[in-house]
């Protein structure tokens, strides 16, 4: 789920927080080779980012919106907003893709969480 949910547009802080879940219990992907996290309305992506760009970290954002560093193992991972990301006012769904193993064919990807239905949405309002 996502740890904070709620943004003005313009706002590049805090990141968004996600664990990735299996059965209701954190998963591991500390040995992830990718790790993408992708906000989506209506099925068009609005913003995405991965580990490798560098915009994709382990660990999680407390609750004064700070970044708490982790190794991947507890499932938390955080996406650093950019500039463009939040430019106008939106709900969209946060999903993580996951590539468990990049050298298998095809890639083992798995996506968290598994379901549309239980996928967290953050809130973007507009400022003032």
């Amino acid at each position: 789920m996502a740890a904070n949910a709620e943004w003005k547009t313009g706002d590049t802080w805090p990141p968004i927080a996600m664990v990735a879940q299996k059965n209701g219990e954190p998963r591991d992907i500390s040995t992830a080779d990718e790790i993408r996290m992708i906000a989506s309305m209506s099925g068009t992506v609005v913003f995405e980012g991965t580990m490798g760009g560098g915009l994709v970290h382990f660990g999680t954002v407390d609750e004064n919106g700070d970044v708490v560093a982790g190794d991947g193992t507890d499932g938390g991972v955080y996406y650093l907003l950019q500039e463009n990301d939040l430019d106008v006012a939106m709900t969209p769904e946060i999903e993580l893709e996951v590539t468990l193993d990049d050298s298998s064919t095809p890639p083992k990807v798995e996506t968290y969480p598994n379901n549309k239905v239980r996928n967290p949405k953050i809130t973007v309002t507009d400022d003032l």
